[in-house]
């Protein structure tokens, strides 16, 4: 009953059986795009539990998996195929013999968001058209920027008149956010609790020339897992000393290109949890980042042929820099200006790597100099 909120973790492809069964203190479960489907009475009786979200290839929610959750306010499916009962069983005079995946849940009285094309679909359907409103996803992404013009928060919901400001709703079409109109002024940007439910698919610009911004609040709360373009994310953040990104899941990113360029106060940078197999632009990543002095590049996958000419330009006082075991594949230009010859900058690369020239003391790689 101590539990009040899960965030299943990315990789998990199922919920089982009975899963959070009784979890009667549970009030919000967010489930990624790597589950496929939620099995029999994994929430049953969690009799407190009003938000959740279900991933894009979410494909079955199967006999009383959200049964007797009284007190469902906002369900949100971002499957654009109705998730179906596998269970659905009948006898020969069209009885079911199995639980309504929403049993006892009063879903009349919640809201279900889904896919603006998909939301028909879902209102046919003999469960999910149960729920008593059933609307489409793209107008609940918010960004409010404050009468002052300091803060930026971003939110997931409804406008119900309680944040002062100016709102503009992320419909993920535009390539410079209209916020940006307020970009000099903003001094911190806050991602709500709410926002978690949110499945941006980019964060184009978002803060670019924000060169007053110093704290970025809840980012955990950003979910990355749809993200296909974060270039020009943090563009001439001239204000931030540290960003900690490691819990952005980057499987579907495309590009990162002038991703940080421009931010001149940046001493760490954390990307650990990075996978970027599927990116194929690093250019100018890190450019002008001239306060930054370590760098572990070593989560990113460069594939051959991916663009990163100049990706650390700029990056004039870097000290320490560790690569990842896919470094061969760098562009030639990628580390012009980091360290010189007479103070090159400590290298540390995976056992075995082959620079294809001496490195018994200071050499030349990828325009870089380094020992």
């Amino acid at each position: 009953t101590g539990l009040t909120s899960v965030t299943i973790g990315n990789g998990v492809t199922s919920i089982g059986d009975y899963a959070f069964c009784n979890c009667t203190g549970l009030m919000s479960v967010i489930i990624p795009n790597s589950v496929e489907g939620v099995s029999d009475f994994s929430f049953y009786g969690c009799s407190n539990l009003t938000n959740v979200s279900l991933g894009t290839n979410v494909g079955y929610v199967n006999d009383g998996a959200f049964a007797n959750c009284a007190n469902l306010e906002q369900f949100v499916c971002y499957a654009k195929d109705v998730p179906q009962n596998c269970n659905n069983q009948y006898t020969e005079y069209g009885e079911y013999l199995g639980t309504n995946p929403f049993e006892n849940s009063l879903i009349e009285y919640a809201t279900l968001y889904v896919p603006d094309e998909s939301v028909e679909d879902y209102c046919m359907d003999e469960n999910w058209g149960r729920f008593g409103t059933i609307k489409g996803i793209s107008s609940l992404m918010k960004a409010v920027v404050s009468p002052d013009g300091s803060t930026i928060t971003f939110y997931f919901g409804e406008e119900d008149g309680s944040r002062q400001g100016t709102t503009y709703t992320i419909d993920g079409t535009a390539s410079t956010p209209e916020w940006l109109a307020n970009a000099a002024t903003i001094t911190k940007a806050v991602f709500d609790p709410s926002f978690a439910f949110a499945r941006p698919t980019t964060t184009q610009r978002w803060f670019s020339g924000m060169k007053n911004l110093k704290t970025i609040e809840g980012i955990e709360n950003l979910n990355t897992s749809d993200v296909t373009i974060m270039s020009y994310m943090f563009l001439n953040c001239q204000s931030l000393e540290t960003l900690d990104l490691s819990h952005f899941d980057t499987r579907k990113l495309d590009k990162m290109g002038y991703m940080l360029q421009g931010c001149t106060n940046l001493k760490s940078v954390d990307l650990t949890g990075f996978e970027t197999a599927a990116c194929t632009s690093f250019y100018q990543m890190f450019k002008n980042c001239s306060s930054l002095e370590s760098l572990d590049l070593s989560p990113l996958t460069i594939t051959e042929g991916v663009e990163s000419r100049y990706m650390l330009n700029g990056c004039t006082v870097l000290k320490n820099l560790t690569i990842p075991e896919t470094a061969a594949n760098l562009n030639n230009s990628s580390f012009v200006t980091v360290g010189t010859s007479d103070a090159p900058c400590e290298l540390h690369a995976p056992e075995g790597f082959d620079f294809g020239t001496d490195t018994s003391g200071a050499f030349q790689w990828k325009s870089g100099w380094f020992y």
